[in-house]
């Protein structure tokens, strides 16, 4: 059994503000797996790249895990594929087909964040293809979701749904919501506060709260469930075409719901070991990054997977990551899931580097005395400065930092007492490759 770490949980919202949820208790939450069946074991997608600047690229955490452990990563056995239901009255068997028991479904829905300025993303492996950083607007123009979608053929007019959605956002919006783990155990385990994104669903309609949410109703049918690779699994295409404004990122929801109806905590999804099932379901597939050891946590970057579980862990409507969880064998570390993302003004991994400036943020805004730029580099720099411009393009103020180290926090206070309120430029400048974003002064 698997446990969740819920001590120090703590919510940061607007610019810089914390809100401290009551401490909850560590609770056991994982039921046994449900076995795969024979022959479904994941191949690579294969999709198609183009090494030249403001190219569409796929990106895939997956096989970025794969790349950065020298393709001996992203682990894939028994217990990476699992069913997932909107309610936990519809009883599944668990364990084995010989000898199974039979419990409540317990995962409602999915959740996967996508960061495209994660250094995995932007190593050799990938030389020529668009990397985008935290400076960097970006579309999502496609979206491809795993699975596996299995149908009762004698159901022929059951119709289920897979309810998907995108968010968008950085923390200082309703959309997606940063939290943090800031307990001894979090910290042992990780080396540092862990920091994750979630969204904030809305458990009746599946999906998530706020504005800035594009989301879609996938009905589901026999030509779905036909429709398979040479290996069984499904495949989902979707287009949303989202705009994600710079320092953003995004976080794709997946929900599952039946069509069907069924008697509460009697009923059976199928029997073990049957090769036709009694009620239409969908699996998801996950990774690991090792085996028997916790995934890997980045600071300052948020990819990572999630999911909600029924009504047992007191989280309301944020999702669980696999940072939680207090056992080093957690199975749904990286949900399998692909995402398609343009940004016309990239330069390719290994032609410039656009992650030399990691995470930027500046305040107060509007600023009257002074403006902090704070700003992490990703690698060693030259000749690092940060200026500030008016709306004409001059520089009104300058700052030299010297030469600059990687994976440092730095801090250029910028004094605005005596010039014009208005709208300026912060521009921070490593190696001749610029940063730059807009500040008020009043």
């Amino acid at each position: 059994m698997k446990k969740i770490l819920l001590l120090g949980l703590t919510a940061i919202i607007g610019t810089g503000a914390y809100a401290q949820y009551a401490q909850k208790p560590v609770v056991s939450t994982e039921k046994q797996k449900i076995s795969r069946p024979e022959g479904k074991v994941p191949s690579k997608v294969q999709h198609p790249t183009s090494k030249t600047r403001a190219a569409s690229r796929w990106y895939d955490i997956v096989d970025a895990i794969d790349q950065d452990q020298g393709a001996s990563g992203a682990v894939y056995n028994n217990d990476n594929y699992n069913l997932t239901w909107t309610d936990s009255t519809m009883i599944a068997p668990f364990g084995s087909a010989t000898a199974p028991t039979y419990d409540g479904i317990w995962i409602k829905t999915l959740q996967q964040v996508i960061d495209p300025s994660d250094r995995f993303f932007n190593v050799p492996a990938y030389n020529g293809l668009a990397a985008i950083g935290k400076q960097n607007a970006y579309t999502i123009d496609s979206v491809e979701i795993l699975g596996v979608y299995n149908r009762n053929p004698a159901k022929t007019t059951i119709v289920d749904t897979l309810i998907v959605a995108i968010a968008k956002g950085n923390g200082g919006t309703s959309d997606l919501d940063i939290w943090q783990f800031n307990s001894a155990s979090t910290i042992s385990t990780y080396g540092d506060t862990v920091r994750f994104a979630s969204v904030d669903l809305n458990v009746s309609t599946f999906l998530p709260k706020g504005t800035a949410v594009w989301s879609t109703k996938i009905p589901l049918t026999a030509a779905n469930a036909n429709d398979t690779t040479s290996n069984g699994f499904n495949i989902w295409r979707l287009a949303p075409n989202v705009s994600v404004p710079s320092a953003n990122f995004a976080a794709m929801t997946v929900t599952f719901k039946s069509g069907d109806t069924w008697t509460p905590f009697l009923d059976t999804v199928s029997l073990a070991g049957a090769a036709t099932p009694k009620f239409n379901n969908f699996r998801f597939v996950s990774f690991e990054e090792t085996t028997g050891a916790f995934g890997s946590y980045r600071k300052g970057y948020y990819n990572s997977s999630g999911i909600m579980q029924q009504d047992t862990t007191g989280w309301g409507g944020t999702y669980t990551p696999s940072y939680a969880y207090t056992s080093a064998t957690y199975s749904y570390e990286h949900h399998w899931w692909f995402w398609k993302l343009n940004c016309p003004a990239c330069f390719g991994v290994g032609l410039n580097d656009v992650n030399l400036v990691g995470e930027v943020s500046a305040y107060p805004n509007p600023a009257s005395d002074v403006i902090n730029v704070a700003f992490t580099l990703n690698n060693a720099a030259k000749n690092v400065s940060v200026e500030l411009s008016n709306a004409l393009g001059q520089v009104v103020r300058s700052i030299d930092l010297g030469n600059g180290h990687a994976d440092y926090g730095y801090r250029a206070n910028i004094d605005v007492k005596g010039l014009n309120s208005g709208l300026y430029i912060y521009t921070i400048i490593a190696d001749g490759q610029k940063t730059s974003n807009k500040i008020m002064v009043k």
